[in-house]
């Protein structure tokens, strides 16, 4: 299997299928062919929907290329400069395919495994209705200008007039060029369009424009419309009161009347009048209306507030204020319809491109979180990534991880992100029933919209195990205003749940309910992958020892066994015959002594530190004994002066006496080995000769007698390797370093 194969059959990646569903962006992860390997059905829905091809083409190992027919070019470029290394970021990107013309918000970027690209992740969206609204905005516009340069002509021609002393051509060249005012006043709303500036530098733009277009002393309002509320809040002003500038919202009948529910606009030219009527509809006032009031009646003699409409949705309102009584005309109105509805298309579009950040911002997280899933990070550290990314995207002050512990009763905090120090201790506490836990432990998504009024609530002080956290719970009430639970399920288990927690009141759109739910599965991957990462290292060490098991019983055991039956027959075979007594006392000394460094040798393995914490000669030296025990083999080191290796150098060269001794004992079937290691002024030598049957290079791989590994042994320590066999002469390996 290659490493693409390996990366992209990777069986985490396969888990995250299921958060891609929902992504309302295209995705799609390609090989080093541009072909498939994983998609999202937004992908699929893009390819029948602008390829008008059925939705079976979308498959494994189908070319990326073959769903874009007539701009395969133009994709084609874009993915080798992906494959090459860079992250390429195309915005409205024309592709025709099919015949049909189609444009493209894209990130195509490289998938890396190590230093080696392995393939390509491509994001798109559609922005084919985004960029045909622009067209024909700037269509509109060009109309405007036309009528400026008119405009424009006209005031010349006046201001001729006016040279020679024509009174009436002045009035109307400052009514003309108020009117020019206005339609700059226009082109710089229109302008907003397609600035991609926040929306609220676009609504401050629309009221500074607006005051400017309906007179220079107008105040201008912009409010947005709660409907869970029935208010109007206040957005942004220009040459507001400060009395209305502090009222951050006010009931809808106080500021637009019935017509706002009609869509219709509201003229009122004597404000005092329409206020005492107001005053005896409303009453009694609220605090904030009544100051309201008071204002407008201080301020202001006429009033005209027209509806905001975004796709057909209420919006909110444009207020305008006038510090002079006004005789508001068709004229007046349909002014100031037209800035509401050039205003709308620039919030839509600034609210659309909002969305989009937000949608790359969800795209560079899943990124980031990926990569630590597929890193082997500490699962505390992947919890404070996850944790620091769901506070960023949905906006909370504070995020925690909770673990439930049912046997126990007990929940615990295992990760936390945002808390003051008040509130981290205790961090575990008896699960008490709240609406928060009950729904975790029925791995529900909750909402607290008020903390403070569940807090009071009688059931938290009813419960026997809550008083020692009233300190803890009275704090948090004062905290934080609301609070957003999602469960973290591991398959079939119940962990616990990560909660957001905000200092401000707010409600959650679906969107944001799904991805605080796609940040729940990402932190239960997290622990499902810390879980198989701690199998698979107790499965190492259970491999690990019974390696060390089987080379105890091969080596060590067969050896004592050796040396238990010559020392139950010496004391016979002494009596017998001293001399081959004394023979056989000498093999069983060298049994013993080689069982003793084969013990050694088994403790070095189970303690890698020896082997720098050991002079290199005197690890020989015990490879040596090892092998004279295991086989009778006479072995012999020689070493001149020794002199310290650097770790890696050290261990390097062990491995490799010790894989040549190996295999001697093994293939060679030789009488004698010369082990020596000499040392010289900036370099040192290993050689291990024997005396063996030898083999033939060209006859063999590279890789077989393990010199496969002791290549890359050399090649890691930048060593040369010389290996010198003659058959029935034997084999020298030679190791130089430096």
């Amino acid at each position: 299997m290659s490493d693409t194969q390996r990366l992209l059959s990777n069986p985490e990646l396969n888990l995250l299928d299921v958060l891609f569903n929902q992504m309302p962006i295209g995705i799609a992860i390609l090989d080093r062919d541009f072909r498939l390997r994983h998609w999202n059905p937004t992908l699929r829905e893009f390819v029948r929907r602008h390829a008008n091809l059925p939705p079976d083409q979308v498959a494994p190992g189908v070319s990326f290329l073959d769903l874009v027919p007539g701009s395969e070019s133009t994709a084609g470029e874009i993915l080798r400069r992906a494959l090459a290394g860079e992250t390429v970021r195309c915005e409205a990107l024309l592709l025709e395919i099919n015949g049909v013309r189609s444009y493209w918000d894209s990130v195509s970027a490289p998938l890396r495994q190590g230093d080696e690209i392995a393939g390509i992740v491509h994001v798109a969206s559609d922005a084919t209705e985004r960029v045909l609204a622009s067209r024909q905005l700037e269509a509109t516009l060009v109309d405007l200008q036309r009528t400026r340069a008119a405009l424009q002509a006209a005031n010349h021609l006046l201001e001729h007039r006016v040279a020679v002393g024509d009174q009436e051509l002045a009035r109307r060249n400052a009514e003309l060029e108020q009117r020019r005012q206005g339609a700059e006043s226009l082109h710089q709303v229109l302008a907003l369009i397609n600035s991609n500036r926040p929306l609220a530098d676009v609504l401050e733009t629309i009221s500074r424009q607006a005051g400017i277009l309906m007179g220079r002393e107008t105040g201008v309002a912009i409010y947005q419309y709660n409907s869970d509320r029935e208010r109007l809040e206040l957005r942004t002003s220009h040459r507001l009161p400060t009395g209305l500038q502090q009222i951050a919202s006010l009931p809808v009948a106080a500021l637009a009347g019935e017509t706002f529910k009609l869509r219709l606009p509201l003229v009122v030219a004597n404000v005092r009048h329409y206020i005492g009527q107001m005053r005896r509809e409303l009453a009694p006032l609220a605090p904030e209306v009544q100051a309201a009031f008071d204002a407008l009646e201080a301020a202001y003699h006429s009033y005209l507030a027209v509806p905001l409409v975004v796709r057909d949705m209420l919006y909110g309102s444009i207020a305008f204020h006038f510090t002079e009584e006004r005789d508001l005309d068709e004229a007046d109105i349909t002014l100031a319809l037209t800035l509401s509805e050039q205003a709308a298309l620039a919030i839509d579009n600034a609210r659309l491109h909002t969305l989009e950040q937000e949608r790359l911002h969800i795209a560079e997280s899943l990124r980031d979180i990926l990569a630590m899933l597929n890193s082997a990070a500490p699962l505390q550290s992947t919890f404070e990534t996850i944790l620091f990314q769901a506070q960023r995207l949905l906006g909370a002050d504070a995020a925690v991880i909770y673990r439930v512990n049912q046997p126990a009763q007990q929940i615990q905090r295992v990760a936390v992100l945002g808390f003051p120090p008040a509130l981290l201790e205790p961090d575990r506490f008896p699960i008490a029933p709240t609406g928060a836990t009950r729904a975790t432990l029925d791995r529900q998504p909750y909402m607290m919209p008020d903390i403070a009024e569940a807090y009071a609530q009688a059931e938290y002080h009813r419960h026997p195990l809550t008083p020692e956290l009233q300190p803890w719970l009275h704090c948090m009430a004062h905290t934080f205003k609301t609070l957003f639970s999602v469960p973290l399920l591991v398959g079939d288990e119940l962990y616990g749940d990560i909660t957001l927690y905000y200092t401000q009141h707010r409600s959650f759109s679906q969107d944001e309910r799904e991805m605080a739910l796609t940040f729940g599965a990402q932190a239960a991957l997290a622990i499902e992958n810390a879980r198989l990462r701690e199998h698979a290292g107790q499965v190492a060490v259970m491999a690990e020892r019974n390696r060390l098991a089987r080379e105890l019983h091969d080596a060590v055991t067969q050896t004592l066994f050796s040396a238990s039956l010559i020392a139950d027959v010496l004391p016979r075979i002494w009596q017998r015959n001293p001399e081959v007594g004394q023979a056989k006392l000498a093999e069983l000394r060298e049994l013993t002594r080689g069982a003793l460094a084969e013990m050694r040798t088994l403790l070095l393995e189970l303690r890698p530190a020896s082997l720098i914490e050991t002079n290199l000669d005197d690890l020989l030296r015990q490879l040596a004994a090892a092998a004279i025990g295991r086989s009778r083999l006479k072995v012999a080191v020689h070493v001149n002066e020794p002199q310290p290796l650097t770790p890696e150098v050290q261990v390097a060269l062990y491995r490799i006496a010790q894989e040549a001794l190996n295999n001697v004992v093994k293939h060679a079937a030789a009488s004698r080995v010369d082990m020596t290691l000499h040392f010289g002024p900036g370099l040192v030598e290993l050689t291990i000769a024997d005396n063996g049957r030898g083999f033939d290079e060209s006859a063999i791989g590279p890789h077989t007698l393990g010199l496969g590994i002791m290549r890359e042994r050399v090649s890691k320590i930048g060593a040369d390797l010389q290996v010198e066999s003659v058959i029935g002469a034997g084999t020298t390996i030679r190791v130089r370093v430096g």
